[in-house]
């Protein structure tokens, strides 16, 4: 946004913003701070005004503590000061990761595409009531020394939505999306501690040395920022007549897996009982189920085995979520696992080391694919 874009709309809130006009100073001054001009261009100080002052209203009213404010609506004159002719979402939420590119993808979910985004980073004081006593932009705050919360405000434009059912629809799957966020996020370390309990664990397993420190090389590889844990839940196994049963065990879940679990109890198929009974400490595939935060993409699922004093073995350790763009670029060669798949695969095809042959299906296993690997 243009000083000259910024000195229009703060003379018009002056004028016409009444006995808020003095609280919104800074708030307002900084709302569109990063936004793009053509876009701004395109508005009228009186349109940005009013949207302005509308996410304000938002900002303002008393909530609970973390708790998500949001609203889904289709502007009008008479309760907002602007009309459009998309519907407009307004969200306020305390600032942490994932929360932009995972309330677009709810929307792009819905079948809406978003028009317009406006992100503002806000420090925010508030009296004892919970209303606000100051906003402004995070530089401008630290600035002078201010040190309050940071609050995360984020704006949508999309596609109308005419039905008021429609836009309740969306809202509860907003508010949805961002439960999986702020559970996701502060359960992060718990989960980064309980990859690090099972890899101890692990030590003392009765697989094969080599297998074993493979699978421990692997969650270690996980942590230094190669995945994005999402959720966590442990399982026991239960055996009884009709085979081996997966049962979740009660308040181990973590992050988007936090809660009661969906499904209690899971007859193991055949063949996921012969990936339990295997030699690897560690079972990697997709989840059947997207992701809510982040990206959209099919989870990962990590499944680590878990092992009693006697060597039997007892359960598993879920973990959900996503490789990084570190993982996807990391060489095979690094990656433990892949790496030990690599090296059967060169052994199996009888190249000589360093021969054009082996160069060029070293190649071929650099560019293929890290998922299918």
């Amino acid at each position: 946004m243009t000083s000259s874009h910024t000195d229009e709309l703060l003379s018009y809130m002056k004028e016409h913003g009444g006995v808020e006009a003095q609280r919104q100073t800074s708030f307002v001054a900084a709302y569109f701070e990063n936004t793009d001009p053509e876009e701004i261009a395109t508005r009228g100080a009186a349109t940005l005004y009013a949207v302005a002052n509308a996410h304000w209203r938002l900002l303002d009213a008393p909530h609970a503590a973390s708790d998500a404010r949001l609203r889904v609506f289709n502007p009008t004159l008479a309760e907002d000061g602007f009309v459009s002719e998309h519907t407009v979402v307004q969200i306020v939420h305390d600032d942490m990761p994932f929360l932009v590119d995972s309330v677009t993808m709810a929307i792009n979910r819905n079948g809406r595409t978003a028009h317009w985004i406006v992100h503002p980073l806000m420090s925010v004081a508030r009296d004892a009531a919970g209303r606000v006593a100051s906003a402004s932009s995070v530089a401008a705050a630290g600035a002078l020394g201010q040190n309050y919360p940071i609050e995360s405000l984020i704006l949508v434009e999309c596609d109308r939505i005419v039905s008021a059912s429609d836009r309740q629809a969306l809202a509860q799957e907003l508010a949805r999306v961002l439960g999986d966020v702020r559970s996701s996020v502060q359960d992060w370390a718990v989960m980064l501690e309980r990859v690090q309990n099972v890899s101890d664990a692990a030590i003392g397993s009765p697989l094969s040395a080599d297998s074993r420190q493979e699978g421990i090389d692997f969650l270690h590889w996980l942590q230094d920022r190669h995945f994005t844990f999402l959720g966590a839940r442990d399982y026991d196994f239960r055996r009884d007549a009709a085979g081996v049963n997966l049962v979740a065990c009660p308040d181990s879940g973590l992050g988007i897996l936090r809660g009661t679990p969906q499904t209690l109890e899971t007859l193991l198929p055949s063949g996921a009982l012969n990936l339990m009974q295997s030699n690897e400490l560690v079972l990697v595939t997709k989840a059947m189920t997207r992701a809510t935060v982040h990206r959209p993409a099919w989870l990962d699922y990590i499944g680590v085995k878990r092992f009693d004093a006697n060597g039997q073995l007892v359960g598993e350790t879920r973990f959900l979520g996503l490789y990084t763009s570190t993982a996807y670029s990391a060489p095979v060669s690094q990656i433990p696992r892949v790496r030990r798949l690599a090296a059967q695969v060169m052994k199996s095809a009888g190249v000589v080391p360093d021969s054009h042959a082996a160069k060029a299906l070293q190649a071929i296993l650099d560019a293929y694919p890290r998922d299918e690997l």
